[in-house]
């Protein structure tokens, strides 16, 4: 059995899936109405909301500062680490 979806007309996702890859919801999740934005190489586009840690890593005999980072259309859950001087271009 298959679903079809109302989508806005500059999402770029199927608008059909199948019911057998729909999962049962447990607990509470952020819900976000505003789909996230391709660029035109149709790459996902992220930006970063929040820094949630930071630590210093060796690279050779350099020290490197990496943050953890939180990206809009994501949970917290699903931040990442990123060197921070790669993060501010």
């Amino acid at each position: 059995m298959a679903h079809k979806l109302e989508l806005p007309a500059q999402a770029r996702i199927h608008n059909v899936f199948h019911i057998s890859l729909l999962k049962r919801h447990h607990g509470d999740c952020p819900v976000s109405t505003a789909l996230p934005s391709f660029d035109s190489n149709d790459q996902l586009e992220l930006m970063p909301i929040d820094i949630l840690a930071k630590r210093i890593k060796k690279r050779g005999s350099r020290p490197i500062t990496e943050v953890l980072t939180h990206w809009q259309h994501t949970t917290p859950e699903e931040a990442t680490w990123h060197e921070v001087h790669k993060l501010k271009q």
